[in-house]
């Protein structure tokens, strides 16, 4: 078992409340697991909160949480994935009593390795699982775009063109669409500002999912995950784009609950 008490080497560069990162859905002390869930970029612990009813009750399931959006609206964003992992890992590292997985979509895919590292380094432990979801490996270098330096209107144009996921009411509607802006902005520049560092492989089990039709995450360029771990390497797309994970949410949580409890039920494993 990959579990350990969390080391107090694990240091925080990021002067908020340990608190302050983790969203619980479902917490009880009888949990067999907890999934921690990083969110995609502009989003807040929300779009976890379904996630519970389509997995096993014996999950507890809790999400990292941003600032600059949610219940952390009136706080300064973090413009830098280094920092944000670094703080997501220091929060979670008091919860790591017992199995523990990570999943992240988009940039939380991004979020969720950099902090399985920063945990397997400073506080001895790594997750059980890693599920990254609709995000190319860091070493595949992007298209040099810098979108979070354009003009609100051509922002949300351009981020809607290539990913959408701006609902209309949020479109349609300014108040709402300058709130989401400022954390939307800082996530866009944290991933096109972020320097990937050459790492050594994991060596938790590692799922990989995507939308057949998501062209900012093709199947060779999420097959190179296979790179990043020396443990058992999956890789399945669904039908739909890069927000896939809406519209085959159950199908995608059958997935995840099937890989949890095969790695839990193996012969060997205590």
């Amino acid at each position: 078992m990959n579990v350990s008490v969390a080391s107090s080497s694990l240091h925080r560069r990021v002067g908020h409340e340990d608190s302050s990162w983790l969203h619980w859905f479902s917490q009880q002390d009888n949990a067999r697991l907890r999934l921690f869930c990083f969110p995609y970029a502009g989003v807040g612990p929300a779009v976890f909160r379904l996630w519970p009813g389509g997995l096993p009750t014996s999950v507890d399931v809790c999400a990292v949480a941003l600032p600059g959006r949610g219940s952390r609206i009136n706080e300064p964003t973090i413009a830098d994935i280094s920092d944000i992992a670094e703080a997501a890992a220091w929060a979670i590292s008091a919860h790591v009593d017992r199995p523990f997985a990570f999943f992240g979509h988009s940039m939380g895919a991004l979020v969720a390795y950099e902090t399985a590292h920063r945990l397997s380094r400073s506080a001895g432990c790594t997750p059980e699982y890693l599920f990254l979801s609709g995000r190319c490996p860091p070493h595949i270098v992007n298209d040099g775009s810098h979108l979070h330096t354009l003009p609100d209107q051509e922002f949300v144009l351009e981020i809607n063109r290539r990913y959408g996921g701006i609902p209309p009411v949020i479109l349609n509607e300014p108040e709402l669409l300058a709130l989401l802006l400022p954390a939307l902005r800082a996530d866009i520049a944290a991933l096109e500002l972020f320097e990937p560092v050459q790492r050594p492989p994991l060596d938790c089990p590692m799922s990989v999912f995507g939308g057949l039709e998501d062209e900012r995450a093709l199947r060779d360029h999420l097959e190179e995950w296979r790179n990043a771990t020396t443990g058992k390497f999956s890789l399945r797309q669904f039908p739909g784009g890069h927000f896939y994970i809406e519209q085959r949410r159950s199908d995608l949580l059958a997935d995840i609950s099937q890989a949890l409890f095969s790695r839990l039920d193996e012969p060997g494993y205590v």
